[in-house]
């Protein structure tokens, strides 16, 4: 069916679906991940990314998309629920006024889904938009179709209306083709690149969104830090679904003079995870043209090796040029580029001096963690871990600069998913903006009187009563 067939019915079915209650569609998304898991099989044979392993799709895309799932089931209630504002902050000339705060739906909101993680990063958003009460359109990322499909399949199976939710196909036209029909808001995770294109046609319809686009992850490690645990975070985080993964770590900050206890750990990790891994093909191919012409540049393989599909060792990279090619690109396959430094400040400078700003993972003692953390620009900071933490479903991610804007997951997630509408209910007759004849000396009167301070006040208030006596 074509979309501009689709739309009315999606509209239609939103509407509907507007109305039902958080319970009713709690029940449904309860129904929805008791199917999910029990799919389990099912769904790792419908994800066929060339470098996925099946305990990755089982931890990284299954079970955090189910906690998600309850996550929202038990908060979306509270979350969304009206807000009555106190009388805090109330002006005095605005007695009784009652002020409520209602998350209404966007709509119609469009998902971009990315081809990484095809099942679990379009899919919280895509449960987010329901809960809130929108249609859905998603647009699945490379090879992502079929899992897609059997997303849709699986919540229309839990009770969800099946014109509430449209899948397209795989190809980035579709998403032109959406966006000239008008939807609401879009969520969309990918690149750069990806994301300045969509932006660019949304921007000519004014249509919102929220942005996770790319990044080039720092790994910070302190002078206390643990060499060990870092090596295995590092050897995990570049291993991890073969090196795609937007939160891997990028660039490596190593104290002056411990680097290489820093490469003999991470290569004993690697050899712990079997020495070497699958990537993608489609990402390998531009990874070692970058590779090569950076060594070329004077660049030094510190550890690793690369190759086009089943044998890439994970590389770490150092000796660079400032113009080195690997530190312009935007590689999704398992490298990273590794600096030593000697003050904090070098590592908040390297921080603001940077394009991107999606996640930073630091190692060492948890308050000095803390204190640098508070200072670095990137939207998510993990202290002594990374990436997996943050599928913790109370977690909301996102980026700044390149890396995007606005939220996805957790609570603020839901809430990009809704529009804010505000309703004023004012008390009483006194309205005297109403007055055929405003009186300025009264005005005046009650602006010294609410903020002015000591006799300015005290003036002001004399003033404001000389007049309400006068009439």
């Amino acid at each position: 069916m074509a979309l501009t067939d689709v739309m009315p019915q999606l509209r239609h079915a939103q509407q509907e679906w507007s109305r039902r209650s958080i319970a009713e569609k709690a029940r449904i998304f309860r129904r929805f991940r008791h199917l999910l898991v029990s799919s389990q099989q099912e769904i790792i044979d419908t994800i066929t990314i060339p470098q996925r392993q099946s305990l990755e799709t089982l931890t990284a895309e299954i079970l955090p998309l189910a906690e998600a799932c309850q996550f929202l089931e038990r908060v979306a209630g509270r979350a969304l629920s009206p807000k009555k504002l106190s009388r805090r902050g109330q002006p005095l000339w605005m007695p009784g006024a009652k002020v409520w705060e209602l998350r209404q739906p966007h709509g119609i909101v469009l998902v971009v889904g990315p081809s990484n993680y095809p099942l679990f990063l379009p899919g919280v958003q895509v449960l987010q938009g329901l809960m809130a009460g929108n249609g859905i359109i998603l647009k699945p990322g490379r090879l992502a179709q079929p899992v897609s499909d059997l997303l849709k399949r699986l919540l229309v199976e839990a009770g969800l209306p099946e014109d509430l939710m449209y899948v397209t196909g795989e190809s980035h036209a579709e998403v032109a083709e959406v966006l000239a029909q008008r939807p609401d808001f879009v969520v969309m995770t990918g690149s750069v690149g990806g994301g300045q294109a969509v932006l660019k046609l949304a921007s000519e319809q004014l249509i919102p969104g929220t942005f996770e686009l790319s990044g080039r992850d720092a790994m910070y490690l302190l002078p206390d830090a643990s060499f060990q645990l870092a090596a295995q975070c590092l050897a995990f985080g570049l291993m991890i679904n073969g090196g795609a993964t937007c939160m891997a770590p990028r660039k490596v900050y190593c104290p002056l003079g411990r680097l290489n206890e820093l490469v003999n750990l991470f290569q004993q990790e690697v050899g712990h995870r079997g020495g070497s891994c699958a990537v993608d093909r489609v990402h390998a191919e531009p990874a070692i043209q970058t590779l090569e012409q950076t060594v070329a540049q004077g660049g030094q393989v510190l550890a690793g090796s690369w190759s086009l599909e089943e044998d890439w060792q994970p590389v770490l990279l150092g000796n660079l040029a400032a113009d080195a090619a690997v530190l312009h690109s935007d590689l999704f396959v398992p490298v990273a580029t590794v600096f030593e430094y000697q003050s904090i400040e070098e590592l908040l400078a390297e921080d603001r001096k940077s394009d991107y700003a999606l996640s930073a993972s630091i190692f060492g003692n948890t308050e000095k963690a803390m204190h640098l953390a508070r200072q670095l620009s990137t939207g998510c900071v993990v202290i002594n871990d990374l990436i997996a933490p943050t599928a913790d479903p109370r977690v909301a991610f996102g980026g700044n600069r390149w890396s995007g804007y606005g939220r996805t997951r957790g609570i603020p997630g839901l809430m990009e998913m809704t529009t804010l509408q505000v309703i004023v209910s004012p008390r009483g007759r006194w309205k005297p903006h109403l007055g055929v004849k405003v009186s300025e000396n009264l005005l005046s009167g009650l602006a010294r009187w609410c903020h002015g301070a000591g006799a300015t006040a005290r003036e002001g208030l004399w003033q404001m009563l000389k007049n309400l006596w006068s009439r």
